[in-house]
């Protein structure tokens, strides 16, 4: 095990050994010397402070800071000498960032592996990127810890990126990434042209067949995201692409500019036949935008299977979370607070669970959505598109919106020209509520896709209450009101309105 210094002022790649008296002037050089010896690893390299704190590398000459064709058998960590690691929202004092290209600022992965990057400032507030996997290479086993990742993206420009594939063609591993307690800190004045690309924290899009990410640890991360664009984090792959066995966990997401897009969007928001397997969202904490209420929290869509949504608080979304077109999903013991559209919509999904979900205050004001809405996803499949075989059993609302407590639409559904699947083989039952709505079912649905009525359905058992509630200024209710199949139980532990 050893350790190779490097400063960018003092430093020499051609006269430097990697000592502390005599560092190497690049991390490019101490990672390729701590490659070449990495069979007596792990190894260190530590990037002293210069009077800039900055270190503008671009070996390449293509304006980027590349790590590049370094693939050592062990582990080699990247971090600033004398490294300590502290509070996720405190402010790292290095920066690294490309030398000349003014959209890109930080560090450019390109056929590299096993390195750890940790204690760092990536990207700068005059560039839009701040960590990219590049297209068409393999770059597997990356961690990406305790940094500050800024990027300020231009007003009608792409949106701002923390983390960002874009895949070329031919198959692309770049599976076993690992990013845990980083800031990111990401900003973009005024709208965004529609059309322009979509990114936002983690961006993951597998364009090719071949493509695999998978065995992701997203976890611990904090996202300061102020842009009218930007996603959280967008796992989007193609067909036959493979983004399986992720784990989102315990992540926080701030998002203070009006939303137009989804929190985290697991598959594509849209259908599609995207394939991510045994996905886990869980734990992650999400303040929407609260005067309009536009983002998604979470989508579960794109053909996603065997997702699991549990134990996840979502503020002041659009929708709390959106189970679309998805199969064997779970999704269990999130507490949601505040929407536009109702709390969970099961929207051409197939198979899947949603049990023991509590919301609370406002959950809409437009028709015909209610808290809980079961409806096909509303594409050209006709046969396939209607949310079919699904368990909506045992959650619980306090609403303070007049809307139904359950939309269910088993027919056509906001499909134009195009006949959406049927909705139906669906069990919705014993699900509560305590508050003012004047209907608790509401079932609508034309004759379905092929001119029929619904198959074997069964809906909400949930009685109306004929008294009013009155909340407390910590939103909670003075008295309860059992449904007939549910008594709500109050969690302590939740957090509670505000």
């Amino acid at each position: 095990m050893a350790s190779y210094y490097v400063n960018g002022d003092t430093g020499d790649d051609g006269t430097g050994d990697g000592s502390v008296g005599a560092p190497y002037k690049t991390v490019f050089k101490g990672i390729s010397q701590a490659v070449t010896d990495a069979a007596t690893g792990p190894h260190t390299v530590l990037v002293q402070d210069t009077a800039s704190h900055e270190y503008q590398e671009d070996v390449a000459a293509t304006g980027y800071f590349r790590i590049q064709a370094q693939n050592p058998a062990t582990l080699v960590t990247v971090q600033p000498d004398g490294y300590v690691k502290g509070a996720v929202d405190r402010a790292r004092t290095i920066t690294l960032r490309g030398a000349t290209d003014p959209n890109f600022g930080g560090i450019r992965f390109i056929d590299a592996s096993n390195i750890k990057v940790q204690g760092f400032k990536l990207g700068h507030t005059g560039a839009y990127q701040c960590v990219q996997i590049q297209g068409a290479t393999n770059t597997t086993d990356i961690t990406i810890t305790d940094n500050e990742l800024i990027a300020a993206a231009v007003a009608g420009g792409d949106a701002p990126q923390g983390i960002t594939m874009w895949s070329g063609a031919g198959a692309v591993d770049s599976s076993g990434w690992t990013i845990t307690d980083n800031l990111f800190t990401l900003t973009q004045p005024g709208a965004v042209p529609v059309g322009s690309v979509m990114h936002g924290g983690i961006a993951i899009k597998a364009t090719s067949g071949g493509d695999g990410s998978d065995d992701w640890v997203v976890t611990g991360n904090i996202f300061n995201i102020d842009s009218a664009y930007a996603k959280g984090i967008m796992l989007f792959p193609a067909a036959g692409a493979s983004l399986d066995d992720w784990v989102i966990a315990n992540n926080t997401f701030n998002m203070t500019a009006k939303r137009t897009r989804t929190v985290i969007e697991i598959g594509h928001d849209s259908d599609g036949d995207d394939s991510i397997e045994r996905c886990a969202v869980y734990g992650n904490t999400i303040n929407g935008y609260a005067v309009t209420q536009e983002g998604h929290g979470i989508v579960v869509g794109g053909g996603s299977v065997e997702a699991d949504v549990h134990d996840n608080i979502i503020h002041d979304c659009n929708i709390a979370i959106v189970a679309k077109s998805c199969l064997h999903a779970r999704i269990y013991r999130n507490s949601m607070w505040n929407s536009r559209y109702g709390w969970i919509h099961v929207k051409g999904a197939h198979s899947s669970f949603v049990f023991d979900n509590d919301g609370y205050g406002t959950c809409g004001n437009t028709s015909p959505y209610g808290a809980l809405s079961v409806y096909s996803s509303d594409t050209a499949d006709d046969a396939t598109d209607g949310a079919t075989g699904n368990v909506v059993v045992g959650n619980r609302f306090r609403m303070k919106s007049d809307v139904p407590v359950c939309f269910i639409h088993y027919g056509r559904f906001n499909s134009g020209s195009v006949e959406a699947g049927e909705s139906k083989n669906n069990l919705i039952n014993g699900n509560s509520y305590v508050g003012v709505p004047t209907k608790a079912v509401s079932i609508t649905g034309g004759g379905g896709w092929n001119g029929g009525a619904p198959a074997t359905a069964t809906y909400a058992t949930i009685a109306l209450a004929a008294a009013a509630i009155t909340w407390d200024d910590d939103g909670v209710a003075r008295h309860s009101i059992a449904s007939e199949n549910v008594t709500w139980v109050e969690r302590k532990s939740r957090r509670k309105a505000v």
